[in-house]
């Protein structure tokens, strides 16, 4: 099986960088690529999903409980970008 290429920049932030006030699970709204995530952990979790499942980062991104987010996500786990484990806190 080839290779899959990802296109979608990927997003760092941690307690000490230039989005440090940025908590990733408050419902703060989080505007990427001309859309709103309720929260960076909405955008954080859809990230897994945008580069070839538009469907499910959107269902992850429509997500109202920031509670509902992680679980939602570990639903669609089989889908998750391969590389995930290796750029996602980094």
């Amino acid at each position: 099986m080839p290779a899959v290429q990802y296109n979608v920049p990927a997003v760092w932030f941690n307690e000490y960088g230039k989005y440090s006030d940025l908590l990733y699970h408050l419902c703060h709204t989080v505007l990427y690529e001309d859309k709103l995530y309720l929260s960076a952990l909405h955008l954080f979790e859809a990230l897994k999903f945008l580069d070839h499942w538009l469907d499910l980062a959107e269902r992850v991104r429509e997500c109202e409980r920031v509670e509902d987010v992680t679980g939602l996500s570990t639903s669609f786990v089989k889908y998750c970008r391969c590389d995930w484990g290796n750029i996602a806190l980094t």
